[in-house]
């Protein structure tokens, strides 16, 4: 009976369109985000990506709703895709073993660009990154990442 159920399991994901059409992205990115990192495809010019980061001094967390331009650089092997958007932050942060630990919550307006490595199922980029911090105070920082992801 359990076989049974994780065979049907197994087809229903396999068998699935977002997982037919590589609508999934799982990665690292490397930056003031340091972990995984997730995008999910919407459609050929939208997707929503997650990333989050946990240290010994801080844990972060982003997701944000991206607006993609798949042309924006043509180059002889293959296109590099420039992309902006806005979204959430989380960021908590512990200043020293005597303080509490003070706890952000803002906005992050990214704008990168990507390429996906011709014949593989590999994305590589790069961003920029706006984060406008507004509760429990104002704060702005401007950071930067690289990362991967693998598409399924």
């Amino acid at each position: 009976m359990c076989c049974r159920i994780l065979l049907l399991l197994s087809l229903v994901l396999f068998c699935n369109s977002s997982f037919a059409e590589r609508r999934h992205a799982l990665g690292l990115v490397i930056g003031d985000v340091t972990g995984p990192s997730y995008k999910y495809r919407l459609s050929r010019d939208r997707s929503i990506d997650g990333q989050l980061s946990l240290n010994a001094s801080n844990l972060r967390l982003r997701s944000r709703y991206l607006f993609e331009f798949p042309r924006w650089i043509k180059t002889t092997e293959g296109p590099i895709a420039g992309y902006f958007g806005l979204g959430g932050a989380i960021s908590e942060k512990k200043e020293s073993d005597s303080e509490k630990d003070k706890s952000f919550l803002g906005l992050s307006a990214p704008a990168g660009a990507k390429y996906q490595i011709p014949k593989h199922n590999i994305e590589v980029f790069g961003e920029i990154v706006l984060n406008l911090y507004v509760s429990p105070e104002t704060d702005t920082d401007v950071v930067a990442a690289l990362g991967f992801r693998v598409l399924f």
